[in-house]
């Protein structure tokens, strides 16, 4: 089964490990606490399109237009940095 992009990483916020989120579908239950994502590398990086593992979401809410989201294991700015325009993955 195909995987959709349901949402992106713009940016770390804070210094707790938190995201800034880009929610790409309206489904904001695409973020609720316990979800499980695929991430992948960003369209910027054509060779780097390789699923890499999962996040799981701890936390979310929104901010601004976008979401604040903390991921299980994501405890740092410097894990949250390296996470910069990974494409997040779901299930249909």
């Amino acid at each position: 089964m195909a995987l959709l992009e349901v949402a992106k990483i713009a940016r770390a916020h804070g210094l707790r490990g938190e995201v800034v989120v880009e929610l790409l579908t309206d489904r904001e239950e695409r973020l609720a606490p316990g979800t499980t994502l695929v991430i992948q590398r960003a369209r910027e990086f054509p060779d780097a399109r390789d699923q890499v593992g999962t996040l799981e979401v701890v936390a979310s809410r929104p901010f601004q237009r976008r979401w604040i989201v903390s991921f299980k294991g994501v405890d740092r700015r410097e894990d949250a940095e390296a996470l910069h325009g990974v494409v997040l993955l779901a299930e249909p």
